[in-house]
C-alpha cells in the first residue's frame, strides 16, 4: 500500500491518497484507492477488479502517475 499526503495550508488542503493491491472477498487481484482529509473519519474507497497481478500492477501504476 502506497500512502501519499498533500498539505497546502494557503489553500487549506489536508487529505490522504493511498493505493494498493490486495486481494477481495470476489477476485483474487484487485486495486485498492482510498482517499480522504486527514483527521476526518470520512474517507473514500474504491475496489477496481484485475484478471491478474500484472493487470492490477498496470492500473496501479496509472493511477500514481496521475
Amino acid at each position: 500500500m502506497i500512502v501519499l499526503l498533500r498539505h497546502d495550508p494557503a489553500e487549506n488542503v489536508n487529505r490522504w491518497y493511498a493505493v494498493g493491491i490486495q486481494p477481495t472477498l470476489f477476485c483474487q487481484h484487485a486495486v485498492l484507492c482510498g482517499w480522504g482529509r486527514r483527521g476526518s473519519a470520512y474517507a473514500r474507497w474504491r475496489i477496481l477488479p484485475a484478471e491478474n497481478r500484472a493487470q492490477a500492477g498496470e492500473m496501479a501504476n496509472a493511477i500514481l502517475a496521475a
